[in-house]
């Protein structure tokens, strides 16, 4: 009887201690969530994006994809896309976001210096989001960045994404 609860608890015990996928949270996104600001006008979102690394080196988003969409309901629900899938981009309706709604979502890349901009936004909250990674021998670091960021009808808004604004880190 003992061997029997001493093999039942070790059982437990290895059990727990193995590696556990994280389960994946189906994630449904309406696409009228995302209309809302699906119109040109005059705002803008500039800014940086780097991870500063833990001997004081910085690592830019250069040459990586940002994109922006509109802080929705749905937001919640992308950030969490985003956060399991480390960076590919969800579909809404079968087709990437910034071809389904070309004004609501958009996408460009950061410069050498890990700068990126984008103009003829709609007044409303915005997202930005972008990752910024690194190899440190076989192990990779950074992180997922994500902000929100207001915008009003002719603003030009300067922001600064650092690992403060991380979603997903290594």
């Amino acid at each position: 009887m003992t061997r029997a609860l001493f093999a039942i608890a070790f059982a437990t015990l290895v059990s727990a201690c193995a590696p556990q996928q994280a389960e994946k949270v189906p994630v449904s996104i309406l696409p009228t969530e995302f209309q809302s600001q699906d119109y040109p006008g005059s705002g803008s979102i500039s800014g940086q994006a780097f991870i500063k690394q833990r001997g004081g080196g910085v690592v830019t988003c250069a040459g990586n994809e940002v994109f922006l969409m509109p802080d929705t309901a749905g937001s919640d629900r992308m950030r969490l896309l985003f956060a399991q899938a480390k960076a590919p981009i969800p579909t809404v309706n079968g087709k990437q976001p910034s071809v389904a709604y070309p004004n609501s979502f958009k996408k460009t890349r950061c410069n050498a210096q890990g700068s990126f901009g984008f103009s003829n936004l709609a007044p409303g909250r915005w997202i930005v989001f972008t990752a910024v990674y690194w190899s440190v021998g076989n192990n990779p670091e950074g992180g997922l960045l994500w902000r929100e960021v207001p915008v009003i009808q002719g603003s030009d808004e300067e922001i600064v994404m650092t690992g403060s604004d991380a979603i997903l880190s290594e």
